[in-house]
């Protein structure tokens, strides 16, 4: 505990349950107000010494004990815990604007401070923004895009090589589809776990054929071409050191193939997740 100014005293602790801070203060000198805020203040070195502090507070009453049933229930385990002794990461998150230490004193809630507010927090509920399975139109032009991608698997180019295009190029475009299917494609056929976590940093990995490289050097100027300016001659000469013009043609076309998918996919917000390996052959 530490002196805050003025004739009260505060105890400042800081639990924490589920990832989220719970602040507890108790301000003597003033109990029908929110207290000092103890600036620069620390937390005790000793835990025991702020139980001993608020061990002996009784619960609010009146209307500020009720803003929130959830809140209420937030402060009795707040006391419990301190009472009982038990793990302070039994004590339950604060998810809401009110400070469970202003409402252990004065029974109503204190303006957030940096003392008393949990981390801000944002629920994201995911949804696609349309199916294109339900429209007359999407099911008919994706029947070509994977005509074309089936005459890319039957190039000369490896499949391999093709995955890794698949992906990189996917994580650049953030396609969590096409990134969730092609991973999981790539492991069914074979691929280790220690390639496919190391694409996105395929210049400083030691796992990669020089063929892969370049072919992952063309896929990602193909895919960023507004970035670098189109494909440089070098990224061009150096993958026609390691593929025909067969293969080279076959590589342009995946590159552009994954790049439309990928773009119908984050355009309309098509979730990552559910694939199965295998679940389109």
């Amino acid at each position: 505990m530490r002196p805050a100014g003025g004739s009260g005293r505060t105890a400042v602790g800081r639990f924490v349950g589920h990832g989220y801070p719970i602040i507890i203060r108790e301000t003597s000198g003033r109990p029908d107000g929110p207290g000092p805020h103890p600036d620069g203040g620390q937390d005790p070195e000793d835990p025991s010494a702020l139980v001993k502090a608020v061990a002996g507070l009784e619960l609010p009453d009146g209307p500020g004990a009720a803003c929130l049933a959830g809140e209420a229930r937030t402060i009795q385990a707040v006391r419990n815990v301190l009472t009982n002794d038990r793990p302070a990461l039994a004590v339950p998150a604060v998810h809401g604007p009110l400070s469970t230490g202003a409402m252990l004193r004065t029974g109503r809630p204190s303006r957030p401070s940096r003392w008393n507010t949990p981390p801000a927090t944002k629920e994201i509920f995911m949804q696609a923004r349309l199916n294109p399975f339900g429209t007359d139109i999407g099911p008919k032009f994706g029947k070509y895009i994977v005509s074309a991608s089936k005459i890319v698997a039957d190039s000369t180019l490896p499949a391999a090589t093709r995955e890794l295009v698949n992906i990189r190029a996917s994580q650049i475009n953030g396609c969590a589809g096409c990134l969730d299917m092609h991973t999981k494609d790539a492991a069914r056929a074979g691929e280790t776990s220690v390639r496919l976590n190391l694409v996105a940093a395929w210049r400083e990995a030691t796992v990669f054929t020089d063929a892969e490289r370049a072919a992952l050097e063309l896929a990602e100027q193909g895919t960023r071409l507004a970035d670098a300016g189109g494909v440089s001659d070098e990224a061009w000469a150096n993958a026609a050191k390691h593929y025909d013009e067969e293969q080279l043609m076959a590589l342009v076309c995946q590159i552009a193939v994954i790049n439309t998918f990928n773009r119908l996919n984050v355009i309309t917000q098509q979730l990552g997740g559910d694939y199965q390996p295998g679940q389109f052959e």
